[in-house]
């Protein structure tokens, strides 16, 4: 062969081998991304939703509150029914110093608008505006229409004549009522407790720790209505997308929220017009000149009427893990472009100089052991550097699980957030009604404390599950396997799986969090299994005995020709997003490399049969 054939040949063979590398490398860079951003999109969404749950039980204790106070629902029943228009104005003060410091009480908690209206959507009173009454909002406010004709309560957002919010209209009765007919005759209008979006931002930014926009499309209202000097909000272009309007706050300055972001957001503001097009949350990020990575989550917001978006929560994050992610992948295709670039270098030398390399061999021995050593030292080097990424690899899984076990944190606590809404809600109406005394306040105390301990031992048993093991330590099989099921309890009620425990337990030798996570691995795939064969009576039996451990599910299987790969490194499944395909690679490098046991897969009955054998020398 030539020498110009062999260079074409081998120029070849190293850009082929750098385009694999660069594949390679970007699928596994993409892979840690999307995690992270599935985790980001999911935490907004739950924060989003605890949010609009506590605003209903504080508009549900309002409507509550306000229909049994004495007179009330007497003077809307005497101004629906009298046509004299002095008489309404009486009527109107009379209701208005009744309820006065109900309202400012609720506009502390966020309430914006406290509003009644008669059956034909004429405005009685507006607490946020007392001089702006008696104009008709049919046409203009759909979500006072629908409560007026159909008598039931609304939710949701709405638009409004000078401002949007997240709305609660309830159907008022001037006695109550059951049948239909007895609904229709005393039928005397509705009433809306609503929330506006700059207290959603507010919560967003002092509670939940999440910098946050509320981006309003501008068709909502007529182009010349946004310079209209008595909107109830401030609004001003956004620098996300040219057809929506921000809603400043005083945590939104211009210079911060706009005119930053304008000259942050360039580069990817065709990306972002694009996926809101597509109208579903998404996740995307830009990078500045430092590498450093903005993270954004958007997440739409549905009008209730006619189940259009209205509105994006756009959230923001400083992301250490992708601007990491992208600085790694970067570094380790530059270094094994080098590694590349002198091994193909030494090949060719190999072939093109094999004389002069053999009285090289020949003459200088010395030196060449000491090119031995040198190559051993790299080898070392490289190995360790395979680890290092072996354990990255496991990182990645271990994000993965705590982006699910994030996920369960939040259903175990959306219990006790409710019941402390619901008592801190009652505490303000207890005291007016003069039963709070100082052993009431005990007592109160008390059981407040008992529902902030579960909360907080809940994020004790999250850390402790992923806390990285330093050494090895004598542990409960049994107990390891029920600290696993625990963490996902909420998980498995869910979907009505249940797990038996049988058999004699025994102690092992060994790093018990790691042991806990092929568990947890084994529980969150066969969970997936059943979910998605639509298996209504889910079930699990874990076998303990003669020192194994038998996992057995009716999940319907692993089918055969993927059964004897379920164990390869980035093998999965599951749909594009929803799996890494190292689960199972990671559980038995952990049973097999760490543990010194073995475990093994097959199909039996109506599931898969997971079964890990540990060696006799472990057993303690």
């Amino acid at each position: 062969m030539s020498k110009i054939k062999y260079i074409i040949l081998l120029s070849i063979g190293f850009i082929f081998l750098n385009f694999i590398i660069y594949l390679f490398t970007e699928e596994n860079k993409n892979q840690r991304i999307e995690l992270s951003s599935k985790s980001y999109i999911d935490k907004l969404q739950t924060h989003y939703e605890i949010l609009m749950h506590q605003q209903r039980l504080t508009a549900d204790g309002t409507y509550k509150s306000t229909i049994i106070t004495p007179n009330v629902i007497e003077i809307l029943t005497k101004a629906y029914k009298t046509k004299d228009k002095k008489q309404r104005d009486d009527l109107r003060k009379e209701l208005y110093d009744l309820l006065k410091q109900r309202y400012k009480m609720m506009f502390k908690k966020g309430v914006l608008q406290y509003h009644f209206v008669f059956p034909n959507n004429e405005v009685f009173l507006r607490f946020h505006k007392l001089s702006k009454y008696g104009d008709n909002l049919t046409g203009i406010r759909t979500d006072f229409e629908y409560t007026n004709k159909t008598k039931k309560i609304f939710r949701g957002f709405a638009q409004g004549r000078t401002a949007h919010a997240f709305r609660n209209v309830y159907p008022l009765f001037s006695k109550p009522s059951t049948s239909a007919s007895d609904k229709n005759n005393n039928h005397i209008g509705a009433m809306e407790v609503s929330f506006s979006s700059d207290v959603l931002q507010k919560n967003f930014t002092l509670i939940s720790k999440m910098h946050t926009h509320f981006l309003v499309d501008k068709t909502i209202f007529d182009a010349k209505a946004w310079e209209r000097d008595d909107l109830v909000l401030k609004y001003n272009q956004s620098a996300e997308h040219q057809n929506y309007m921000i809603t400043m706050t005083k945590e939104h300055t211009k210079e911060e929220c706009i005119e930053q972001k304008k000259i942050n957001l360039k580069s990817i503001l065709k990306d972002i017009d694009k996926k809101i097009k597509k109208g579903k949350k998404f996740t995307i990020y830009t990078q500045d000149k430092d590498g450093e990575v903005l993270h954004l989550a958007f997440l739409p917001i549905y009008g209730s009427v006619d189940n259009q978006i209205l509105a994006w929560i756009v959230s923001y994050e400083q992301n250490e893990f992708i601007s990491t992610t992208i600085k790694e992948t970067f570094y380790i295709r530059i270094i094994l472009f080098i590694i590349l670039l002198i091994l193909f270098y030494f090949i060719y030398r190999t072939v093109n100089q094999k004389e002069i390399l053999k009285e090289i061999v020949d003459e200088k021995t010395a030196e060449l052991k000491d090119i031995n050593e040198n190559l051993e030292e790299k080898v070392i080097l490289e190995v360790k550097k395979s680890k290092e990424i072996e354990k990255r690899l496991f990182q990645s899984e271990k994000m993965a699980a705590m982006g699910e076990m994030i996920g369960n944190i939040a259903h175990q606590w959306r219990q006790p957030l409710n019941a402390l809404n619901v008592n801190i809600e009652n505490l303000e109406f207890d005291y007016e009604d003069g039963i709070v005394n100082k052993e009431f306040l005990d007592k109160f105390i008390i059981e407040q404390t008992k529902t902030l301990h579960y909360m907080s031992k809940t994020i004790d048993d999250f850390r402790n599950f992923y806390r990285i093991d330093k050494e090895k330590v004598d542990f409960s099989i049994k107990k390891a396997i029920e600290n696993s099921i625990n963490i996902q309890t909420t998980e498995l009620k869910k979907y009505g799986i249940i797990i038996n425990i049988i058999g004699e337990d025994f102690t092992i030798y060994g790093f018990v969090n790691e042991f806990q996570q092929v568990i947890m691995n084994l529980i969150s795939n066969t969970k997936d299994a059943i979910v998605e064969t639509k298996q209504k009576n889910g079930q699990i039996d874990i076998s303990l005995m003669d020192e194994k451990i038998i996992f057995k599910d009716n999940g319907g299987g692993i089918p055969d020709d993927i059964i004897k790969r379920i164990f390869e490194p980035y093998y999965t499944t599951k749909e594009q997003g929803k799996g890494t395909g190292m689960g199972l690679y990671m559980s038995k490098m952990i049973i097999e490399d760490n543990m010194g046991g073995k475990i093994s897969v097959s199909n039996v009955d109506d599931g898969a049969e997971f079964i890990i054998v540990l060696v006799p020398a472990q057993i303690t």
